[in-house]
Parts: C-alpha cells; structure tokens; sequence
C-alpha cells in the first residue's frame, strides 16, 4: 500500500490543521419501532469506518512536527443485504433503503467511492507515529421484518408483542442485522504511539 505524507513547518500548518477534521462516530440511537408490515428496525450502532487507504505519520525528530498526509488510493464500499432478508419484502434493496432513511433520518447509498487526492493534516510528538485511515463511513441496524401472514403454519407464532408496541397481532418472519454505505467519507487517526528503537 502507497503511502504519501509530507512534513510542513507549525505556521504553515495553522490553518490547514483547522480544515482537516476527522468525522466523529455517531452514538447508537435505539428506536420505538411501529406496528407496520415491512422492516422494522429498533437500533442504531455507531457508526464506523470502513477503509480504503491508510498512512502513516512519524516524527522521528525531538520537536513536535506536522505532517499532511495524501490519500493515493481510491476504493469503493457496497451496501451488501442479504439476499434471505430481502427475498421476504416486496422491493428489494430499494425498499431496505427507503425503510432505513424513513425511519432514521440516514442516508443510505448502494455503494460509495473513497477517492484519492484527499488530504489530512496531523500533529505528532516527538518520538511518536500516527496512522490515519481513510475510507467510506458505514452503518449497521438491527430490526425485524413483521407481516400479517404467519410464516411457519402449524408452528406456534412469533407475535410482535413479544417487543412493544403491545396489541399488534402481526407476525415476526425474520430478525436480521445489515451493515450499509452511507455517503460520507472522512479520515481517521489513531492514538500515537513511541517509535521503537
């Protein structure tokens, strides 16, 4: 894997440093899901970073220095839903993602180019390295899909009741966790840690 990074002086760097901010991961959001036929979905992880290039930052020096690092790779990141989740709703991937972005407010995207010729800026002690990824910002839900047909007759139901909202008389046919591509890319430092001898 390329990496390119460039040492630029403190001064240089003030306003360069304020441009490049890395995306914060979201905190999980639990959902009061509906008594609705389709996918339901109840939470929200946090989400993370799926990366399609990283580099590396050393101060092998005994002054705090800074550092731009280049991305030189391009990648791209799919939404990939498995195919026993959306064979049980009518409207495919299309439907999964207009469920998601009705019910959370987020954008979900069938796949996400990270391009190359993004730049980020870093500061690093003396002694220490960085590594700093870059890549595509992914999400991933849990939830259920509900319909008013019992999926396995003769076989005891799974009621919605089992969760809130009470008093629903649908039936749960699948519970599931998917993972998807939002639109957003940024970057990601790690912690610096000491140049070994």
């Amino acid at each position: 894997m390329t990496r390119t990074w460039t040492r630029i002086g403190a001064l240089a760097a003030l306003g360069t440093a304020l441009a490049a901010v890395a995306v914060p991961p979201a905190h999980a959001r639990p959902r009061q899901v509906q008594c609705v036929e389709g996918y339901q979905f109840y939470n929200e992880k946090p989400q993370r970073l799926k990366k399609t290039w990283s580099g590396m930052a050393r101060n092998e020096g005994g002054d705090v220095d800074t550092y731009r690092l280049t991305v030189t790779e391009s990648g791209k990141v799919e939404t990939k839903i498995s195919k026993s989740v959306t064979a049980k709703v009518e409207g495919g991937f299309a439907m999964f993602k207009a469920s998601v972005e009705g019910q959370y407010g987020r954008e979900v995207s069938k796949s996400t180019t990270a391009t190359r010729g993004q730049s980020y800026t870093v500061t690093v002690q003396p002694r220490r390295q960085v590594r700093v990824r870059y890549g595509v910002w992914t999400r991933r839900y849990q939830g259920l899909i509900l319909s008013k047909t019992n999926p396995h007759p003769g076989e005891p139901p799974r009621l919605w009741p089992v969760f809130p909202p009470p008093n629903c008389n649908l039936y749960i046919v699948a519970d599931f966790t998917e993972t998807v591509a939002t639109p957003e890319r940024g970057f990601q430092k790690s912690k610096p840690r000491r140049i070994s001898d």
